[in-house]
């Protein structure tokens, strides 16, 4: 007599379990990619041709896009004629704000120049025949305010200033790059403008 053959029966297979690394790097990118949204900071051009970074630019500025920001257009691939035309008129107009804000701030630095000498006789609200002690604590608050604030505007023109060298050193590197990292001859990588305050002079003064 044949016994009967019983089918063996299959084990189930052991559910996979999710890969926790794995879901955490998805976390972590999705992290990533909010607080990089949220993170964006407006870039602005203003008057002065130097470039603002926030949401509250200077009065007259315009809107050149966002810094880290993944909505951002991309910049338009200009022809080589046009990109030309375009970087020798930024290239001026950066010359241009150099040369306004280096005599604003020597028109600065002279105020300082006076007001430091300053002398009692020398001030129209000290009256002569009462030199007493209100006056003269009077006088040197007076002169005390005003240096101050011809200070802080000395060190704005600065910084001004420190940000169009650095507009300028990113244009010529944008230049250069176009033109297979070499700047073409016809392009002017220089400042000539003997009365500007130096980079160096500004790096120096926002120290």
């Amino acid at each position: 007599m044949c016994g009967r053959i019983t089918p063996t029966a299959k084990k189930p297979k052991p559910r996979s379990r999710p890969d926790r690394s794995t879901g955490l790097a998805i976390v972590l990118s999705l992290l990533v990619v909010a607080s990089a949204s949220a993170q964006a900071i407006q870039e602005w051009k203003t008057p002065d041709g130097t470039l603002f970074f926030g949401d509250r630019p200077p009065a007259g500025s315009t809107r050149v896009g966002e810094v880290g920001s993944d909505s951002q257009p991309p910049e338009p691939v200009l022809s080589l004629k046009t990109f030309s035309a375009k970087a020798s008129q930024s290239r001026n107009e950066l010359e241009q704000a150099l040369r306004r804000n280096s005599d604003r701030l020597w028109a600065i630095r002279d105020q300082l120049d006076k007001v430091e000498s300053l002398k009692p006789k020398d001030d129209p609200e000290f009256v002569m025949s009462e030199q007493g002690t209100t006056d003269l604590a009077a006088f040197q608050a007076r002169k005390a305010e005003t240096f101050r604030r011809l200070r802080e505007a000395e060190r704005r023109s600065y910084s001004v200033i420190a940000g169009l060298w650095k507009s300028l050193d990113e244009l010529n590197s944008k230049v250069a790059s176009r033109y297979d990292g070499k700047s073409p001859d016809w392009w002017q990588d220089k400042v000539n403008c003997q009365n500007c305050a130096t980079r160096e002079e500004a790096e120096d003064a926002l120290k």
